[in-house]
């Protein structure tokens, strides 16, 4: 199934965003609300030093989901806090990779061109095919992720054009 997406108001109509999900449940989450999401996700993690299972890009699409709505995505997810640990907590969740998990979700995968303020967004990262980065779009061409720009990993602003893929937070 599709995401059916109608932005904007005209005279009588309203201004959410509804966007039909694979779970078939609609989900309200406006332009205004994406907005405020993203700017807590860069009040949260903006600089933050990285942190596996603290302050990492699983808490970033965590924080997404659940401002739209939904369940706690990693409510399953046994703590770690390292890569091994990571990936244990993947395999015990059923999936192969990081970006399977996300598909997991049901969220309807997109082009990161199309990408909104506060969708998941995947950036490569120095942990290997099945650890991508994820991050969130925040507006004007950038996304928020953890990477090493050359400060040490922490949460830092790249250029969406990096993106590899994306995920419609809806």
């Amino acid at each position: 199934m599709t995401a059916s997406i109608v932005l904007g108001s005209t005279a009588g109509s309203s201004s959410k965003a509804w966007f039909s999900c694979r779970d078939k449940y609609a989900v309200k989450f406006s332009i205004i609300e994406r907005q405020a999401a993203a700017q807590s996700a860069i009040d949260q993690y903006l600089y933050t030093p990285f942190a596996w299972g603290a302050a990492d890009c699983a808490c970033l699409a965590r924080l997404m989901l659940k401002a739209a709505g939904h369940r706690d995505p990693l409510a399953k997810l046994r703590p770690y806090r390292t890569l091994k640990g990571a990936m244990r907590a993947l395999k015990n969740l059923g999936a192969t990779s990081l970006t399977e998990a996300v598909d997991q979700t049901g969220l309807e995968r997109i082009a990161p061109a199309k990408s909104l303020i506060g969708d998941i967004v995947v950036m490569p990262s120095d942990h290997g095919a099945d650890f991508p980065a994820l991050g969130v779009n925040v507006g004007m061409g950038r996304v928020l992720a953890f990477m090493d720009a050359g400060h040490g990993e922490r949460g830092d602003f790249i250029d969406l054009k990096a993106a590899i893929s994306a995920w419609r937070v809806a």
